[in-house]
């Protein structure tokens, strides 16, 4: 998935001029399943000056944690849950950034978590290194873009999410279609499922 996303991404910077280019999500997946074509899209957005950014809805880190020497197996959403007012951010430093790398080989990222809407959950921001200094222009971007009653990612997400998403009844169809039977029949009919009376 994270493949596509990026080829989606480089594909359309080849065809159309804008200046801000927001992904589903952090960057560390693109460097762990895809790094040279992530390091590619990178470059493209250098080259054309188009702000490179991710918002995360699922917040998975514990930068929060580890800085204040606290138990690292809590998680910063649990941290940050109801305790940023709405439109808040907090830049994280970089020195404390796991996501930050010092070698300058453009390969790191700065962050952010966010409120943006009455839902009491933060999310997270990913920016480009390189395009470090715009990080709370994106932050106003990204509260400008999300409806105060949502779940607290912009509106386009959801937009793109529910056009792309898979449904069950989809997933099902396809399963039934492409897998062989007896395959289907053992991992996705539940016993209660073959009853007949």
């Amino acid at each position: 998935m994270a493949t596509i996303e990026i080829e989606t991404a480089i594909e359309y910077i080849d065809k159309y001029d804008f200046d801000y280019l927001m992904m589903d999500g952090g960057f560390i997946r693109y460097k762990i399943n895809c790094l040279e074509l992530f390091k590619e899209l990178r470059e493209c957005c250098e080259r054309k000056n188009i702000i490179l950014f991710g918002v995360i809805k699922d917040i998975k880190t514990n930068v929060i944690a580890r800085s204040l020497e606290l138990d690292e197996s809590i998680y910063d959403r649990e941290i940050l849950f109801n305790r940023l007012n709405i439109g808040e951010a907090i830049l994280i430093k970089n020195e404390i950034n796991k996501k930050f790398i010092k070698d300058g080989m453009g390969e790191g990222f700065s962050s952010a978590f966010m409120r943006t809407s009455r839902f009491p959950g933060a999310i997270g921001v990913d920016i480009l290194d390189t395009q470090e200094d715009y990080l709370m222009e994106i932050c106003n971007l990204i509260y400008t873009l999300t409806p105060m009653s949502s779940r607290g990612v912009p509106l386009w997400l959801d937009i793109v999410d529910k056009d792309v998403k898979i449904t069950d009844e989809i997933l099902e169809m396809l399963l039934e279609e492409y897998l062989d039977r007896d395959v289907y029949e053992r991992f996705f009919i539940s016993e209660r499922d073959k009853r007949s009376l």
